[in-house]
Protein backbone atom coordinates (compact mmCIF):
# COMPACT_ATOMS: atom_id res chain seq x y z
CA UNK A 1 0.00 0.00 0.00
CA UNK A 2 1.38 3.62 -0.78
CA UNK A 3 1.13 6.21 1.42
CA UNK A 4 1.61 9.94 1.46
CA UNK A 5 2.76 11.70 4.73
CA UNK A 6 0.46 14.11 5.98
CA UNK A 7 2.12 17.81 6.03
CA UNK A 8 2.27 17.36 9.86
CA UNK A 9 4.16 14.42 9.76
CA UNK A 10 6.40 15.28 7.06
CA UNK A 11 7.02 18.47 9.63
CA UNK A 12 8.46 16.12 12.58
CA UNK A 13 10.51 14.23 10.28
CA UNK A 14 12.46 17.01 8.92
CA UNK A 15 12.20 18.74 12.51
CA UNK A 16 13.68 15.65 14.20
CA UNK A 17 16.11 15.24 11.10
CA UNK A 18 17.30 19.06 11.82
CA UNK A 19 17.67 18.58 15.55
CA UNK A 20 20.55 15.96 14.80
CA UNK A 21 22.28 17.57 12.23
CA UNK A 22 25.97 17.06 11.53
CA UNK A 23 28.40 17.90 8.82
CA UNK A 24 28.87 15.33 5.99
CA UNK A 25 31.01 14.95 3.28
CA UNK A 26 30.06 14.18 0.03
CA UNK A 27 31.54 11.40 -2.49
CA UNK A 28 34.42 12.69 -3.50
CA UNK A 29 35.61 13.63 -0.08
CA UNK A 30 35.71 17.38 -0.05
CA UNK A 31 34.37 18.40 3.05
CA UNK A 32 31.17 20.01 3.56
CA UNK A 33 29.25 22.65 5.84
CA UNK A 34 25.77 23.44 6.51
CA UNK A 35 24.72 26.84 4.94
CA UNK A 36 24.45 29.98 6.87
CA UNK A 37 22.25 31.31 8.26
CA UNK A 38 19.49 32.98 5.98
CA UNK A 39 20.28 30.42 3.61
CA UNK A 40 22.68 30.02 0.50
CA UNK A 41 23.66 27.29 -1.99
CA UNK A 42 23.79 23.60 -2.08
CA UNK A 43 26.67 22.43 -0.37
CA UNK A 44 25.84 18.94 -0.04
CA UNK A 45 25.99 16.15 -2.94
CA UNK A 46 22.23 14.07 -2.03
CA UNK A 47 22.69 10.64 -1.06
CA UNK A 48 20.95 7.59 0.04
CA UNK A 49 22.16 4.52 1.99
CA UNK A 50 20.89 1.44 2.35
CA UNK A 51 22.48 -0.87 5.05
CA UNK A 52 22.35 -3.92 7.48
CA UNK A 53 20.40 -6.54 7.97
CA UNK A 54 16.86 -7.84 6.57
CA UNK A 55 14.60 -10.26 8.27
CA UNK A 56 14.71 -13.55 6.68
CA UNK A 57 16.68 -14.99 4.14
CA UNK A 58 17.53 -13.72 0.86
CA UNK A 59 16.49 -15.85 -2.57
CA UNK A 60 20.80 -16.58 -2.77
CA UNK A 61 23.98 -15.72 -0.79
CA UNK A 62 27.66 -16.57 0.02
CA UNK A 63 29.63 -15.85 2.87
CA UNK A 64 26.72 -13.98 4.25
CA UNK A 65 27.57 -14.39 8.08
CA UNK A 66 29.63 -11.68 8.54
CA UNK A 67 33.09 -12.96 8.59
CA UNK A 68 36.61 -11.17 8.33
CA UNK A 69 36.81 -8.73 6.00
CA UNK A 70 39.23 -8.82 3.23
CA UNK A 71 41.41 -5.56 2.48
CA UNK A 72 43.22 -4.71 -0.39
CA UNK A 73 42.47 -2.35 -3.74
CA UNK A 74 42.56 -2.75 -7.50
CA UNK A 75 40.77 -1.12 -9.98
CA UNK A 76 38.76 -3.49 -11.31
CA UNK A 77 35.36 -4.17 -12.01
CA UNK A 78 34.38 -7.65 -9.89
CA UNK A 79 31.48 -9.93 -10.85
CA UNK A 80 30.35 -12.50 -8.55
CA UNK A 81 28.31 -15.54 -10.09
CA UNK A 82 25.45 -18.09 -8.87
CA UNK A 83 23.04 -20.17 -10.42
CA UNK A 84 19.56 -20.61 -9.27
CA UNK A 85 18.17 -23.94 -9.61
CA UNK A 86 14.31 -22.31 -9.88
CA UNK A 87 13.14 -19.35 -11.70
CA UNK A 88 13.14 -15.95 -9.98
CA UNK A 89 12.66 -12.44 -10.08
CA UNK A 90 15.73 -10.44 -9.28
CA UNK A 91 15.01 -6.96 -7.98
CA UNK A 92 18.84 -6.04 -6.43
CA UNK A 93 21.30 -7.33 -4.46
CA UNK A 94 23.56 -6.37 -1.34
CA UNK A 95 27.66 -6.48 -1.34
CA UNK A 96 29.78 -7.07 2.26
CA UNK A 97 32.07 -3.97 1.85
CA UNK A 98 33.08 -0.56 3.01
CA UNK A 99 35.00 2.34 1.31
CA UNK A 100 38.84 2.58 1.31
CA UNK A 101 39.11 5.61 3.09
CA UNK A 102 36.35 8.17 2.40
CA UNK A 103 33.32 9.02 4.68
CA UNK A 104 30.80 7.38 2.02
CA UNK A 105 31.53 6.65 -1.74
CA UNK A 106 28.67 5.60 -4.59
CA UNK A 107 29.60 3.29 -7.28
CA UNK A 108 27.36 1.62 -10.17
CA UNK A 109 26.63 -2.20 -9.84
CA UNK A 110 24.73 -4.66 -12.77
CA UNK A 111 23.45 -7.62 -13.34
CA UNK A 112 24.92 -10.00 -16.17
CA UNK A 113 23.40 -12.74 -17.40
CA UNK A 114 26.08 -15.74 -19.26
CA UNK A 115 28.18 -15.04 -22.43
CA UNK A 116 26.65 -17.03 -25.26
CA UNK A 117 30.15 -17.95 -26.04
CA UNK A 118 30.83 -18.91 -22.40
CA UNK A 119 28.25 -19.73 -20.17
CA UNK A 120 30.80 -20.07 -17.35
CA UNK A 121 31.93 -16.03 -17.16
CA UNK A 122 29.53 -13.13 -17.71
CA UNK A 123 28.57 -11.08 -20.98
CA UNK A 124 30.15 -8.05 -21.87
CA UNK A 125 27.06 -5.75 -21.13
CA UNK A 126 24.45 -5.84 -18.00
CA UNK A 127 21.03 -6.38 -18.59
CA UNK A 128 20.18 -3.98 -15.11
CA UNK A 129 22.33 -1.64 -13.53
CA UNK A 130 21.86 0.08 -9.76
CA UNK A 131 23.66 3.00 -7.70
CA UNK A 132 25.12 1.95 -4.19
CA UNK A 133 26.09 4.02 -1.68
CA UNK A 134 28.86 2.69 0.41
CA UNK A 135 29.41 3.63 3.68
CA UNK A 136 33.00 3.56 5.78
CA UNK A 137 31.80 1.12 8.21
CA UNK A 138 32.10 -2.97 7.09
CA UNK A 139 28.37 -4.16 6.38
CA UNK A 140 25.84 -4.88 4.03
CA UNK A 141 25.05 -2.60 1.50
CA UNK A 142 22.17 -2.56 -0.91
CA UNK A 143 21.18 -1.72 -4.59
CA UNK A 144 17.87 -1.74 -6.58
CA UNK A 145 18.22 -2.18 -9.95
CA UNK A 146 16.75 -0.26 -12.58
CA UNK A 147 14.64 -2.90 -13.78
CA UNK A 148 13.35 -6.65 -11.89
CA UNK A 149 15.34 -9.39 -14.26
CA UNK A 150 13.55 -13.03 -14.84
CA UNK A 151 15.88 -15.69 -14.26
CA UNK A 152 15.18 -18.95 -15.85
CA UNK A 153 15.88 -22.38 -13.83
CA UNK A 154 19.53 -23.61 -14.22
CA UNK A 155 20.22 -20.11 -15.33
CA UNK A 156 23.71 -18.77 -14.99
CA UNK A 157 24.46 -14.41 -13.56
CA UNK A 158 26.52 -12.23 -11.81
CA UNK A 159 26.18 -8.92 -10.00
CA UNK A 160 29.02 -6.86 -9.51
CA UNK A 161 30.56 -3.89 -8.61
CA UNK A 162 32.35 -0.64 -10.65
CA UNK A 163 34.49 0.28 -7.93
CA UNK A 164 36.98 -1.56 -6.06
CA UNK A 165 39.14 1.72 -5.28
CA UNK A 166 37.42 3.90 -3.34
CA UNK A 167 34.62 0.91 -2.69
CA UNK A 168 37.12 -2.13 -1.68
CA UNK A 169 36.03 -5.87 -3.30
CA UNK A 170 33.09 -7.14 -1.11
CA UNK A 171 34.81 -10.50 0.03
CA UNK A 172 36.54 -12.02 2.99
CA UNK A 173 39.47 -13.84 4.31
CA UNK A 174 38.07 -17.43 4.55
CA UNK A 175 34.50 -19.38 3.99
CA UNK A 176 32.79 -20.79 0.84
CA UNK A 177 34.36 -20.75 -2.17
CA UNK A 178 31.77 -19.75 -4.92
CA UNK A 179 30.92 -22.48 -7.41
CA UNK A 180 30.86 -20.41 -10.57
CA UNK A 181 34.17 -18.22 -11.03
CA UNK A 182 34.26 -14.87 -10.00
CA UNK A 183 35.88 -13.01 -12.71
CA UNK A 184 37.28 -9.41 -13.13
CA UNK A 185 37.75 -6.64 -16.03
CA UNK A 186 39.24 -2.95 -16.36
CA UNK A 187 37.78 -0.82 -17.02
CA UNK A 188 34.59 -1.24 -15.45
CA UNK A 189 31.63 -1.81 -17.72
CA UNK A 190 33.94 -1.31 -20.17
CA UNK A 191 32.77 -3.91 -22.80
CA UNK A 192 36.23 -5.94 -22.47
CA UNK A 193 36.86 -9.27 -21.64
CA UNK A 194 36.70 -10.85 -18.50
CA UNK A 195 39.17 -12.98 -16.59
CA UNK A 196 39.18 -15.10 -13.72
CA UNK A 197 40.26 -13.78 -10.20
CA UNK A 198 43.21 -14.79 -8.29
CA UNK A 199 42.61 -12.53 -5.45
CA UNK A 200 38.99 -12.71 -4.22
CA UNK A 201 38.90 -16.01 -3.24
CA UNK A 202 35.52 -15.43 -0.82
CA UNK A 203 33.02 -13.20 -2.17
CA UNK A 204 30.37 -11.96 0.10
CA UNK A 205 26.74 -11.03 -1.44
CA UNK A 206 23.44 -11.80 -1.05
CA UNK A 207 20.87 -11.46 -4.11
CA UNK A 208 17.32 -10.01 -3.14
CA UNK A 209 14.65 -11.66 -5.48
CA UNK A 210 11.23 -10.41 -5.85
CA UNK A 211 9.83 -12.15 -2.52
CA UNK A 212 12.16 -11.24 0.00
CA UNK A 213 11.70 -8.82 2.76
CA UNK A 214 13.53 -5.50 2.30
CA UNK A 215 13.68 -1.60 2.40
CA UNK A 216 14.62 0.52 -0.93
CA UNK A 217 14.06 3.84 -1.70
CA UNK A 218 13.15 5.42 -5.28
CA UNK A 219 15.79 8.73 -5.68
CA UNK A 220 18.87 10.32 -3.97
CA UNK A 221 16.53 12.96 -1.38
CA UNK A 222 17.31 15.99 -3.20
CA UNK A 223 15.70 19.42 -1.80
CA UNK A 224 12.64 20.66 -3.39
CA UNK A 225 11.77 16.56 -4.82
CA UNK A 226 9.65 13.75 -3.55
CA UNK A 227 11.21 10.51 -3.00
CA UNK A 228 9.46 6.87 -1.78
CA UNK A 229 10.69 5.06 0.51
CA UNK A 230 9.38 0.79 0.32
CA UNK A 231 9.30 -2.08 1.71
CA UNK A 232 8.51 -5.47 0.00
CA UNK A 233 8.77 -9.16 0.98
CA UNK A 234 6.42 -8.47 4.41
CA UNK A 235 3.78 -10.42 5.46
CA UNK A 236 0.19 -9.88 3.10
CA UNK A 237 -2.53 -7.16 4.62
CA UNK A 238 -0.33 -6.23 7.70
CA UNK A 239 -0.03 -3.85 10.39
CA UNK A 240 3.59 -1.96 9.45
CA UNK A 241 5.48 1.01 10.49
CA UNK A 242 8.01 3.30 9.54
CA UNK A 243 10.60 4.61 11.80
CA UNK A 244 12.07 7.69 11.20
CA UNK A 245 15.30 9.54 13.71
CA UNK A 246 17.86 10.94 13.79
CA UNK A 247 20.19 8.81 14.27
CA UNK A 248 20.94 5.23 14.00
CA UNK A 249 21.31 3.05 17.68
CA UNK A 250 22.00 -0.04 15.54
CA UNK A 251 21.05 -2.15 18.83
CA UNK A 252 20.37 -6.02 18.74
CA UNK A 253 15.86 -6.64 19.13
CA UNK A 254 14.42 -9.34 19.94
CA UNK A 255 13.49 -9.78 16.55
CA UNK A 256 15.24 -11.20 13.59
CA UNK A 257 17.54 -7.51 12.95
CA UNK A 258 18.86 -4.92 14.66
CA UNK A 259 17.10 -1.25 15.46
CA UNK A 260 18.46 1.09 12.66
CA UNK A 261 16.33 4.13 13.24
CA UNK A 262 15.72 5.67 16.61
CA UNK A 263 11.62 5.75 16.41
CA UNK A 264 11.18 9.52 16.92
CA UNK A 265 8.50 9.51 14.27
CA UNK A 266 6.51 6.19 13.88
CA UNK A 267 4.38 6.27 10.86
CA UNK A 268 1.62 3.60 10.65
CA UNK A 269 0.33 1.57 7.51
CA UNK A 270 -1.26 -1.58 6.38
CA UNK A 271 0.81 -3.73 3.70
CA UNK A 272 -0.66 -5.17 0.51
CA UNK A 273 -2.14 -8.27 -0.81
CA UNK A 274 1.37 -8.49 -2.20
CA UNK A 275 3.18 -7.53 1.00
CA UNK A 276 4.08 -4.00 0.24
CA UNK A 277 3.75 -0.74 1.40
CA UNK A 278 5.22 2.80 0.43
CA UNK A 279 5.56 6.07 1.72
CA UNK A 280 6.09 9.19 -0.58
CA UNK A 281 8.20 12.14 1.32
CA UNK A 282 8.31 15.44 -0.02
CA UNK A 283 11.71 17.38 0.76
CA UNK A 284 11.03 20.93 0.97
CA UNK A 285 13.16 22.81 -1.11
CA UNK A 286 14.69 24.62 2.38
CA UNK A 287 18.50 26.15 2.35
CA UNK A 288 17.97 24.95 6.30
CA UNK A 289 17.45 21.07 5.53
CA UNK A 290 20.65 21.05 3.39
CA UNK A 291 23.20 18.96 5.10
CA UNK A 292 19.91 17.71 7.22
CA UNK A 293 20.76 13.62 8.01
CA UNK A 294 18.01 11.07 9.12
CA UNK A 295 17.50 7.46 9.57
CA UNK A 296 14.25 4.91 8.49
CA UNK A 297 13.02 1.63 8.89
CA UNK A 298 10.22 -0.53 8.12
CA UNK A 299 8.80 -3.07 10.85
CA UNK A 300 5.44 -5.22 10.26
CA UNK A 301 3.80 -7.84 11.81
CA UNK A 302 3.80 -11.42 10.82
CA UNK A 303 1.40 -13.88 13.27
CA UNK A 304 2.97 -13.69 17.08
CA UNK A 305 6.32 -11.69 15.90
CA UNK A 306 7.52 -8.89 14.31
CA UNK A 307 9.88 -9.21 11.53
CA UNK A 308 12.02 -5.83 10.21
CA UNK A 309 13.65 -4.60 7.30
CA UNK A 310 17.56 -3.17 6.72
CA UNK A 311 18.06 0.91 7.87
CA UNK A 312 18.34 3.46 5.21
CA UNK A 313 20.30 6.84 5.80
CA UNK A 314 19.43 10.17 4.07
CA UNK A 315 21.95 13.16 3.36
CA UNK A 316 19.77 16.26 1.73
CA UNK A 317 21.04 18.13 -0.65
CA UNK A 318 21.41 18.93 -4.50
Amino acid sequence: MRTALPRLLTALVFASALAAQRPVQDELGSPSSTPPAGGGPNLVTAQYTLFGDNCGPSCASLNADRGSFRTGTLPNEYAFGHKFAAPTVIVGFQLYTRTNTLPSASMTCALYRASPANPIAPDLLPVATGAMTVGNTVDFYSVLLNQPVTVNANENVWITQYDSTNILAAAVTAGTTPALSTCWRRPAGGGTAWATTGTINYPAWRILCAPDLASFHSARPQLGTTIRLDLQGAPANALAVLFFGGSNPNVPTPFCTSLYSAPTVSLPTTTGANGKASFSLAIPNSASLDGVTFFNQWWALSGATVVGSNGGHAVLGN
